[in-house]
């Protein structure tokens, strides 16, 4: 496969530079970096503001689920790469999924403006509404008494329609 801008490095180069621990999802340096400043069997890459755990090599910031990916199974991912558990510094190959960008999208956390304290229910007055993101527009699961009531239809409606992806 031609090396691109989202595929900076061929199969081959990643597999001769980098080991890959698949019970701890860490990766090492195989040869030192750096003129010798990072000794071989080194971890590679550092945890970045956002989460991800990225590996600076030849003037390019890479992120190390997709080196992983790489390495596990011998070519760059064709889709987005999901963390099931949510944890971007989790690299274990236990954890690391294919996914289409909705789909990676459904996998996320509660917002943080959400005033509920519950992922799909909104208070709405003296009640809650419960709504869920299909296809990318919004669709009500209808108002109820309690936020655990309106929780419980987002539940059951993200089980059924985002499957695997699912995130409560």
């Amino acid at each position: 496969m031609p090396i691109s801008a989202k595929q900076p490095h061929s199969v081959e180069e990643l597999i001769a530079l980098f080991r890959y621990d698949a019970a701890t999802g860490s990766i090492f340096w195989r040869e030192a970096q750096c003129r010798g400043r990072v000794p071989a069997g080194s971890v590679a890459g550092c945890v970045k503001d956002n989460g991800y755990i990225r590996i600076q090599f030849k003037g390019r910031m890479l992120q190390a689920h997709r080196v992983v990916w790489v390495l596990f199974h011998g070519e760059w991912p064709s889709q987005s790469i999901d963390h099931i558990n949510r944890n971007r510094a989790d690299n274990r190959i236990a954890n690391l999924r294919s996914a289409s960008h909705t789909e990676n999208m459904r996998n996320t956390p509660m917002r943080s403006q959400n005033r509920s304290g519950m992922k799909g229910v909104q208070i709405a007055g003296r009640r809650f509404s419960a709504r869920i993101t299909v296809n990318g527009k919004k669709l009500s699961l209808g108002r109820f008494d309690t936020a655990e009531a309106a929780h419980e239809a987002y539940v059951a409606a993200a089980k059924k329609l985002h499957g695997e992806f699912a995130s409560f």
